[in-house]
């Protein structure tokens, strides 16, 4: 079958519009692309380069929610104090997080202790007993923390952490886009709209790098290609905060006449 390739080259920074004003979801208008019916079009990623400028602490997981239990002389509980708390966005590394996690609790009775060995975080009230209650905490997986509410069970008012902590939540960067690609992801319903999965392995603050070395791509089922959306998403769906930086990527069509 005879095959004609073509290839668009793409910057976020030339996008015609970026949905909701974020520059990892972008709209591109391209001259229009008409093939015979007899004909199809196959899309890929060919190139991809991201900047790794999102950061580890952002709006999806920046909502912890503390309570403490107040209890008289004699043990028995009287009240309850009630505390949502915002991190701030930004990326740390665990002692940073460490550090910054105790100054953010009510005058200052919590502090957190950051172990290298266990890769877990403690957490020591100096007046209360407490627990952290899950179905309002975003920061599960980030802290280290059960999806079950959590109580400090030592005497001391110290609760560890079950599991490790996780400073680097974003594991892959699906490119999306608004065409029915096939690729079937188990989030969002799923939708079937990802052209490719790149895992990120590189640090904060470099470029994440993508070629498409088995040369994948996805029939779309059109004679016509004029325009086209791509969005970066996490592994879980959520749109990927390039904090006002542009990606570019490189799409390859291929034209295919699938008649002999």
């Amino acid at each position: 079958m005879d095959i004609e390739t073509m290839q668009i080259h793409l910057n976020s920074k030339n996008a015609v519009s970026y949905i909701d004003g974020n520059t990892s979801n972008c709209v591109f208008a391209l001259p229009v692309i008409e093939i015979p019916s007899q004909h199809t079009i196959y899309l890929s990623v060919q190139h991809a380069i991201i900047p790794y400028s999102f950061y580890n602490v952002n709006s999806t997981n920046n909502v912890l929610y503390l309570q403490e239990i107040v209890v008289d002389i004699n043990g028995a509980q009287t009240g309850v104090i009630n505390t949502q708390i915002y991190l701030s966005t930004g990326t740390y590394n665990a002692y940073q997080l460490a550090t910054y996690l105790g100054t953010v609790f009510p005058a200052n009775r919590i502090t957190v202790i950051y172990s290298n060995i266990t890769n877990k975080f403690i957490f020591t009230n100096s007046t209360y007993n407490f627990k952290f209650i899950s179905v309002q905490s975003t920061c599960l997986d980030l802290l280290g923390l059960s999806t079950n509410d959590l109580y400090n069970t030592s005497i001391l008012r110290a609760l560890t952490c079950p599991y490790q902590i996780n400073l680097s939540p974003v594991t892959c960067i699906c490119i999306t886009t608004n065409l029915q690609t096939g690729c079937i992801s188990n989030n969002n319903n799923y939708e079937q709209n990802i052209l490719c999965s790149i895992p990120v392995s590189s640090a904060p603050f470099s470029l994440i790098e993508y070629r498409n070395l088995s040369n994948f791509r996805v029939n779309l089922h059109t004679n016509v290609f004029n325009s086209i959306t791509i969005g970066l998403t996490d592994q879980f769906g959520n749109l990927i905060n390039l904090n006002n930086k542009n990606f570019s990527l490189t799409l390859q069509l291929d034209i295919q006449n699938f008649v002999e």
